[in-house]
């Protein structure tokens, strides 16, 4: 017969990332985006990238954008640790449009409606 052992500490888990959100202002207002919920078994994150979903870029795990058109935007958060693992995760971003309406059906019939960033109604949910 074999054996054989496993030892959880020689592993390398990559990074959960957390892009926070739902976020929401008005055109030109300045938006702090939050990943510091993005977590690395092992350690911190090493890097934090934003992508803004308007062609623009940021670093760290607190940067701030201003946008300067309407519409909603998807911003993607990238995370790394030291070894190069990476984790991503999305967020959706409100610029001048309120109420931010979502309907996501599918396989789980769930139609959400967001009147903004603090009240949030759930419609139509069947199971």
């Amino acid at each position: 017969y074999a054996t054989a052992t496993y030892d959880p500490d020689s592993v390398n888990w990559a990074p959960v990332a957390d892009a926070g959100g739902l976020y929401y202002t008005e055109l030109d207002g300045l938006i702090t985006f939050d990943g510091t919920n993005s977590v690395d078994s092992e350690g911190d994150v090493d890097t934090y990238e934003w992508d803004f979903g308007d062609d623009t870029i940021g670093e760290g795990p607190t940067p701030t954008h201003t946008y300067t058109e309407k519409g909603i935007y998807a911003v993607t958060l990238n995370v790394t640790d030291t070894q190069g693992y990476t984790g991503t995760d999305t967020a959706l971003v409100g610029i001048g449009e309120e109420p931010l309406i979502i309907d996501v059906a599918g396989i789980f019939g769930i139609n959400f409606m967001i009147q903004n960033p603090l009240d949030i109604a759930l419609t139509n949910l069947q199971h």
